[in-house]
């Protein structure tokens, strides 16, 4: 074993006296340790050496760490934004609640985070918030960024959620997503469906766990009370399943200061984009279609999202009269499967 194997393996088990014999000790030899685990970067707070006669020569590195209770599991050394983003979807979707990032030059975690929070978060209702800490250590040529999530409910409790939120898309979906019928329509059809049957349920002091509930596609689906996250969730399981691209939109309404969340639907190879909020649709006795199928100008007069991680919506064709237009076409199967005729949205 070369002397810096023994020494590498010695600091990641913490050793804090490690003796080595000096032959094969190069000058570098920290350096080139270093360099095979930057993980260390995060544990070390100091370190010397020395040498000693005592029973034999020896080169003695006294080593002092820190932050021994992070797992090595929770650390990355990124190298690039791709890579911030793919860890922190990766440990928020396993609802890890630790995470370290040693970043190279270049890399800008707190923008990615941003983007993070932007883009990727609506798609975890279970997750509230992160809290970071970032610095730099005398040791380290490396910053770090040390993250802390928090979430509503545990893993053994959202299984069963999205168990039953998983059969429920699979019931919805037998019922009205016909064979030969048109993405148009299906969209239509979900989005008349989520508008219908949900009431928009914003409450204060309430549990962790009805929380939880107001702000996914369970509550959506299950509960039929949410809040704007549970509409935009619902309607992506329900795209997912039919194969249609679909995002969802974190951005403001004008002049307010929370946060209201809508979707984009991708369609015919990404050429036509709309916007679907069936959050604002459902308002009434009658499922309103104002927000259905608009594009970026339509919406830009009172509503604000980041245009650089989203889809453009500009197409000429109308997503409502091609939906419209489908209902005609499937008026009777569907009412032979069930459908309750006021989804059918006239």
């Amino acid at each position: 074993m070369s002397k810096e194997i023994e020494l590498l393996n010695a600091m990641q088990r913490f050793e804090t006296r490690i003796a080595l014999d000096p032959i094969g000790v190069g000058p570098n030899i920290l350096k080139n340790v270093i360099a095979r685990d930057a993980k260390l970067f995060y544990y070390l707070s100091r370190i010397s050496s020395s040498m000693t006669y005592i029973g034999g020569p020896k080169v003695v590195f006294n080593v002092e760490y820190q932050n021994t209770e992070v797992s090595r599991n929770d650390i990355f050394l990124v190298s690039s934004g791709d890579e911030v983003q793919s860890v922190l979807c990766q440990h928020i979707g396993n609802y890890k609640t630790r995470l370290v990032l040693l970043a190279k030059t270049g890399v800008d975690v707190s923008a990615e985070y941003e983007k993070f929070s932007v883009v990727s978060a609506p798609f975890y209702p279970n997750y509230v918030g992160t809290k970071i800490i970032s610095g730099k250590f005398s040791i380290s040529p490396l910053p770090y960024y040390d993250f802390s999530f928090d979430y509503r409910i545990g893993k053994v409790k959202l299984a069963m959620m999205e168990r039953e939120t998983d059969a429920a898309v699979e019931r919805i979906a037998e019922q009205m997503f016909l064979p030969g019928m048109s993405d148009e329509t299906k969209a239509f059809l979900a989005h008349n469906y989520l508008a219908y049957t949900i009431e928009y349920t914003l409450k204060e002091n309430i549990s962790n766990l009805e929380k939880s509930y107001m702000q996914s596609a369970y509550g959506a689906l299950i509960k039929r009370k949410c809040v704007c996250q549970g509409y935009a969730e619902a309607f992506k399981r329900l795209m997912d399943h039919a194969g249609i691209p679909c995002d969802i939109v974190c951005g403001r309404i004008k002049g307010a200061s929370d946060y209201h969340a809508w979707n984009i639907i991708k369609l015919n190879g990404e050429r036509d984009n709309y916007h679907i909020d069936a959050t604002w649709d459902s308002a009434g006795s009658r499922v309103s279609h104002t927000y259905f199928g608009l594009k970026d100008s339509d919406l830009e007069g009172d509503r604000t999202w980041n245009r650089e991680f989203n889809a453009i919506c500009n197409s000429s064709k109308s997503l409502l009269l091609e939906g419209r237009r489908g209902i005609m076409r499937f008026k009777p199967q569907l009412i032979a499967k069930g459908v309750d005729t006021k989804i059918f949205g006239y």
